[in-house]
């Protein structure tokens, strides 16, 4: 065991949105040894874990998961490594320049990447149409809902924070939001209830269908850069 390696895997925490998100690095022995958290998309708690990881010793923190796309020109699957955050007040937080660019170098060995910015917001972006009206207003390249609290903590406590998000919808995409619904904030899916929306919702199943198709990709774009490694 390299366990120099080891040590310096120890001072990255990494915070995700859901379950299943965290469950790819769990389910990838390099990561073991790393503190994952997931904040059941919950921004608040984002925020508080970032501190709490501060506070336990880990100089670096990682945002992970899945993301949706502002960015018209982005695809399901893309991976996206943003080098800054926008708030609602157009505030903006920059992630860590030399890891970044340590980072992409890395990953540019296997894959294509993006930077751009991402907006953090306090609730799931449920139609194309809000989507645009976020795109045009802050020029963001994605949302999520973790990655501004992360920022938050970062720029108060000193330490270096970074984004690793895969595409798992597009900007011109809407989320069946009554079938969703029946999906837990861990990710785990109730199939009654999907199966009884959908029939009651038919309008629904079409976007539904692509969501599971575009989850997949980002879901199998996770698992590889999880498998190939941070190079951090």
């Amino acid at each position: 065991m390299d366990f120099k390696k080891l040590n310096f895997m120890q001072q990255i925490g990494f915070i995700t949105g859901i379950e299943k998100e965290a469950l790819i690095l769990k389910k990838t022995y390099n990561y073991t040894e790393s503190e994952i958290i997931w904040t059941n998309m919950d921004p608040d708690r984002a925020y508080t874990q970032a501190k709490k990881l501060v506070k336990d010793g880990y100089s670096t923190i990682i945002s992970f998961g899945f993301s949706a796309a502002l960015d018209p020109n982005l695809a399901a699957g893309d991976l996206v490594l943003p080098t800054t955050v926008v708030d609602t007040a157009g505030r903006i937080f920059p992630t860590d320049v030399i890891l970044h660019k340590k980072m992409k170098n890395h990953f540019s060995q296997k894959f294509s990447t993006v930077n751009g910015t991402v907006f953090g917001s306090d609730k799931i972006i449920w139609e194309a149409n809000e989507k645009k009206q976020i795109f045009d207003i802050y020029s963001a390249t994605t949302v999520d809902m973790e990655s501004l609290g992360i920022a938050k903590a970062a720029k108060e406590s000193g330490c270096s924070f970074l984004i690793v998000r895969a595409i798992s919808d597009t900007a011109s995409q809407n989320l069946p939001m009554k079938s969703l619904k029946s999906i837990t904030v861990t990710g785990r899916i109730k199939i009654i209830n999907i199966i009884w929306n959908l029939l009651t919702n038919l309008n629904e199943s079409s976007d539904m269908l692509k969501l599971a198709l575009n989850s997949r990709k980002a879901q199998t774009r996770l698992h590889e850069v999880a498998r190939f490694g941070f190079g951090i």
